[in-house]
């Protein structure tokens, strides 16, 4: 072994692929996942294991793995950070020109990381994907990690921008942020340090597949499924993705805004787009005075205080305007304060109820 950036251990020849798997509390399918991966009929790939502290038998089955192929799997444990700060610390020890992810409780294709990379080296692309097979109690389909149909297509950099980056950025059905089905390559990932941001619960993922799609000037994908996402109440993702309590929430809902403005910032379309900026300042806005609104440690004297510093901050931003919902919430924000929280809570008891609706008719289904 030799050593890399920050004295860690590097392997002596560097592998061609990463998988990064974070794990935590899936011993049920952790080894079937851990198996369809070394079916890989790629070569020259390295599995890097976090195991996000585990209180079943997780853990071990990664050591056992490793203890079977230490040539090829890499096991890293420590306390629960969630997530985000498990792939980090993967992304911190791959050493491959490419970089894949993968969940614990999911299964790869035997052809998913041949095909992926074939694709990005015939085309010459920085971002290679495939269509996923999401598999739930109510049936079976498959997604697309990409907004457009065709066996074989190659989107360009004007392409990605309008037809990717920007309807994923601002949410619309047409795109999913899913990085289990994508290829990266390492060295663009570490030209700009992008990393997931920690604390964060919900939707990390596509704040990463952002970030990277501002460097990729040309995108490969492939409409065959070769990628099992198994969606179930216990999986890794609903383990993550808790209901948690309204502040929990609309504190996730924070860090996701603020990173999606900063991305936005960074694109360079914010002239271009005028109307996306005000979105965006919107978002972080309304999130963060929900997020002042619904803390139970919040007292009255102190809500007014914190909504008054938010106020302030954003007139100095020269927030404002749009319609609807949005108009309303600023101008409760900039101009009859003490009537925000009544606001604030009257959507949240709405989104309650949408929740329990969409829940409900999951059920049913």
């Amino acid at each position: 072994m030799v050593r890399g950036r920050r004295g860690r251990a590097m392997p002596d020849k560097r592998p061609l692929l990463s998988i990064i798997v974070p794990v935590y509390n899936t011993s049920e399918r952790l080894e079937a996942c851990l198996e369809s991966l070394l079916a890989q009929t790629a070569a020259d790939l390295e599995l890097i294991l976090v195991d996000d502290g585990s209180t079943d038998r997780s853990a071990d089955i990664c050591r056992a793995f490793q203890s079977r192929d230490p040539g090829r799997i890499r096991f890293f444990s420590g306390p629960n950070r969630g997530v985000s700060a498990a792939r980090n610390r993967g992304l911190d020890a791959a050493a491959g020109e490419w970089i894949a992810f993968c969940d614990s409780d999911d299964r790869a294709d035997p052809e998913l990381y041949r095909v992926l990379h074939a694709n990005a080296v015939a085309r010459n692309a920085e971002l290679s994907c495939c269509a996923i097979r999401r598999i739930a109690p109510d049936g079976e389909r498959i997604l697309t990690d990409f907004p457009f149909r065709g066996e074989s297509a190659v989107m360009e950099r004007g392409e990605i921008i309008e037809r990717f980056f920007l309807p994923l950025l601002c949410g619309r059905p047409e795109c999913n942020g899913f990085l289990v089905c994508c290829l990266f390559r390492r060295d663009l990932v570490e030209k700009r340090k992008i990393r997931f941001v920690e604390n964060l619960s919900m939707k990390e993922d596509e704040l990463f597949l952002l970030e990277y799609l501002l460097l990729v000037r040309r995108l490969t994908a492939t409409e065959r499924p070769l990628y099992d996402y198994l969606r179930f109440e216990a999986s890794l993702c609903a383990t993550y993705y808790k209901e948690g309590s309204d502040l929990d929430r609309e504190r996730n809902w924070v860090l996701r805004a603020r990173k999606q403005r900063e991305i936005f910032r960074n694109s360079g379309l914010a002239e271009r787009y005028p109307e996306l900026a005000a979105e965006f300042r919107l978002r972080e806005y309304y999130h963060a005075a929900q997020s002042v609104c619904c803390d139970p440690s919040c007292g009255a004297a102190a809500r007014r205080a914190r909504l008054k510093l938010l106020a302030e901050r954003a007139r100095r931003e020269d927030g404002g305007g749009g319609s609807g919902t949005g108009g309303l919430f600023w101008f409760f924000l900039l101009h009859c304060l003490p009537l925000l929280p009544l606001l604030c809570h009257a959507k949240r008891k709405k989104d309650a109820f949408g929740r329990r609706r969409r829940r409900n008719a999951g059920k049913v289904q």
